[in-house]
């Protein structure tokens, strides 16, 4: 694989967060947002605060100003805690704006260990660090698949040079002050371009792409083409990029749930088509969304498992833990 077709991984900070991103041909392939805080995978001994018995659950801080949600469905045996119990939590899903983050008593790696170490422990200690995103990231695509990883950061460097020795012909600190890593790659455009409604195509179309409460919505438009004209092959070209560029928005925006796509005026056997070109472009997704059907209006149903929060959450929504 020539340098040209790999990726570039890139690493820095953008809007307060850490942000990593792997380019392929200038455009992202792959994107990750996080709080420079981001606890999910961290294991504590936490402090129950609150027994609600009348939601099945309790309310457990793992540092002074950092409040869990722990359900009874996580506790061993499904027996909650006592108010003012000292108990070890792992950090499960991370919060937001209107939720707090979820945690459990179910710790699946090194249990033993763990709350061996916790006998010895004050409250609030970290018993485990997770890998830190970017790691996980790295991992993710093998040595053979990267160009460059270059981060602006100096303990994101050391980091990744003593957690992934393997990766060190390629792993390079930054420290040009005349010209960010943002600047130098246009990162803040290309993320934010993931953020907007509207994308537009090659071929002149553009999709929109909208958030309900219900589901996600893509529309495929015809743009800059005539639709009274009613020429097939036209109208074909733009339904494929669109279905193309739609399952790239999806995998990059990390919809989830039910999503919807309106494409122009299928007719025939041209679902087959289109059914084919998702059907290969979701092969690339790592939650492997499903193709459920076209209904007669030609509007495709997908589905996609939902993995942390979409981009437009995690790049906008103030820490929350």
């Amino acid at each position: 694989m020539d340098d040209i077709s790999k990726l570039k991984i890139i690493i820095t900070e953008l809007n307060e967060k850490t942000l990593t991103v792997a380019l392929k041909d200038g455009s992202i392939e792959m994107i990750s947002v996080r709080q420079p805080s981001f606890k999910v995978g961290n294991i504590y001994v936490g402090k129950v605060t609150e027994v609600v018995k009348n939601i099945q659950a309790c309310f457990v801080n793992i540092t002074p100003d950092t409040k869990c949600f722990l359900a009874q469905n996580d506790c061993p045996d499904k027996v909650l805690p006592k108010s003012g119990d000292e108990i070890v939590v792992r950090v499960k899903k991370e919060g937001n704006e209107t939720k707090l983050p979820a945690c459990t008593m179910k710790l699946l790696k090194n249990e033993e260990e763990i709350l061996s170490k916790a006998k010895t422990r004050t409250i609030y200690t970290c018993l485990y660090k997770a890998k830190k995103d970017y790691i996980k990231f790295i991992n993710s695509v093998t040595i053979d698949e990267i160009s460059d990883i270059i981060t602006d950061k100096t303990e994101i460097y050391e980091d990744i040079r003593e957690s992934l020795p393997e990766f060190g012909d390629v792993l390079r600190l930054y420290s040009d002050e005349r010209l960010s890593l943002i600047n130098l790659f246009s990162l803040k455009e290309k993320v934010e371009s993931l953020l907007k409604k509207k994308v537009w195509l090659d071929c002149g179309g553009y999709l929109v792409i909208e958030h309900t409460e219900a589901f996600d919505v893509i529309d495929v438009n015809s743009g800059k083409f005539d639709k009274k004209t009613d020429n097939r092959e036209t109208i074909l070209r733009i339904d494929s990029q669109a279905a193309r560029e739609a399952a790239r928005q999806i995998r990059l925006r990390n919809l989830s749930g039910i999503i919807l796509i309106d494409f122009i005026n299928l007719e025939g056997d041209e679902t087959e088509v289109i059914s084919d070109i998702l059907t290969e472009e979701f092969k690339k997704d790592p939650l492997k969304p499903k193709l459920i059907d076209f209904t007669p209006l030609c509007i495709c149903e997908i589905v996609r498992p939902k993995k942390n929060r979409s981009l437009w959450e995690m790049y906008y929504e103030k820490e929350s833990i």
